[in-house]
């Protein structure tokens, strides 16, 4: 009886085995990530025979109204080493006055009403191509998407140049948290940005692998969009985006140095509607993504198009943790009932996976130089865990939304965006 429940115990170490270890090992590849040694693109003139970029840069927005005056006024003082970019907001099915106050910011501004095709995903289709009708390739040749919450730093397209000019096609910037410290959850949540959204695409850039795109800061040249036109309408359209280019065997590249800042979900209320959402999109695209992954992944021996598949199965890292607990909780329980020194090094097993996760995300924080406050945040994660749970339990009972529902936003004050960003009031006179 005891080595049959070993053996189970053996099998599903080794099932939960692979996802640490796959991560830690992204995490070991951060610490030894290095910048191409290439002059600084703040001081580097580009050749005079290269292609000059000319940017359009692409809001969607919805009911927006008390976001995106401060998104626009940081998008309007980007640097970049070409003409200044053409600013575009889509207003998408608004009942407020985003379309409006785009205007008086200065930018272009497309308006649309559509009540059937509804969400990011429709609207970015549709103005890309109203984009491309209306201006060709000497006008228009890279495109940058920004959501309409967002402040990106005044360098990120200097930097998104420095990797376009050397063959980057699609690229994703650093997605990070605005106001980081505005409460718990959203200094958790910059914890888990640094650890999702640097040091795992930063541990991929450094093996040579494909990053995903996370549906901000992303930036495209105009061929790659010719050639696979936008026709990602899911909950997750980023990743159903990354997963058509990763079956083409195309790469995203990640870009650390091109710095953007999202508004986070401050309250209870906003972030379980938009966890919902975005967890239960994202199971539903890995059912359609995997299987075709793997499949490039044998035929062509694809490493990218492997990572990308594994990287879908993983579990959330709260839901790993919780199942490591949980299973480690019951192999103790056994082994206290029925004893045995297999038992006994199953128990010593899984108190080594969950070591080796503990290991994961301080050695992520350390190799991201986070701030102190991101490590005083691990210390509410049981209370995110609790959280997290409860939201996984309500996606068993309960219909996941099919169709994206805007998150409630707060104003962003032009103030907390400068700072941020390292902008002078005088900058932007």
């Amino acid at each position: 009886m005891n080595y049959i429940v070993a053996l189970i115990q053996l099998v599903l170490l080794v099932f939960c085995a692979l996802p640490v270890f796959y991560l830690l090992f992204l995490m070991l590849a951060a610490a030894f990530y290095r910048r191409p040694r290439f002059p600084d693109p703040k001081k580097e003139t580009i050749p005079a025979t290269s292609t000059p970029d000319h940017f359009v840069i692409l809001i969607p927005a919805h009911n927006e109204a008390l976001t995106l005056p401060a998104t626009l006024e940081t998008i309007k003082a980007l640097r970049a080493d070409s003409a200044n970019p053409l600013i575009v907001v889509v207003a998408d099915n608004c009942s407020d006055e985003t379309a409006e106050l785009a205007r008086q910011a200065g930018v272009l501004v497309y308006e649309r009403h559509d009540a059937e095709l509804r969400g990011k995903g429709h609207a970015l289709q549709w103005a890309i191509r109203r984009l491309m009708a209306e201006y060709d390739p000497s006008q228009f040749n890279t495109l940058v998407i920004f959501d309409a919450d967002t402040v990106p730093d005044a360098a990120f397209l200097q930097e998104a140049q420095y990797v376009l000019k050397r063959g980057g096609q699609v690229l994703q910037g650093r997605y990070d948290v605005l106001k980081p410290t505005e409460s718990w959850r959203t200094i958790l949540l910059y914890a888990a940005f640094v650890i999702y959204n640097h040091i795992r695409p930063l541990g991929r850039v450094t093996l040579g692998l494909s990053d995903g795109l996370r549906g901000n800061g992303m930036v495209f040249r105009r061929e790659i969009l010719e050639r696979f036109p936008w026709e990602a309408f899911s909950l997750v359209e980023d990743i159903e985006y990354t997963t058509r280019l990763a079956l083409a065997g195309l790469s995203v590249t990640y870009v650390p140095q091109a710095k953007l800042y999202g508004q986070a979900a401050a309250t209870g209320k906003q972030a379980t509607s938009q966890r919902m959402r975005w967890e239960g999109g994202r199971w539903a695209q890995a059912k359609q993504d995997v299987p075709p992954l793997l499949r490039r992944a044998i035929a062509k021996a694809d490493f990218v198009a492997f990572d990308r598949a594994f990287d879908l199965i993983i579990p959330p890292l709260a839901l790993l943790v919780m199942g490591l607990v949980a299973l480690t909780v019951v192999d103790v329980g056994l082994w206290l009932v029925l004893g045995g020194e297999l038992l006994g090094a199953t128990v010593l097993a899984w108190l080594g996976l969950l070591a080796g996760m503990v290991l994961f995300v301080f050695g992520g924080l350390l190799v991201a130089r986070a701030p102190f406050f991101a490590f005083i945040a691990l210390l509410f994660a049981p209370f995110y865990i609790i959280w997290k749970m409860r939201i996984y339990a309500k996606m068993l009972f309960r219909r996941i939304p099919q169709e994206w529902v805007r998150t409630s936003r707060s104003k962003i004050e032009l103030a907390d965006a400068q700072s941020q960003v390292g902008l002078e009031k005088e900058g932007n006179k």
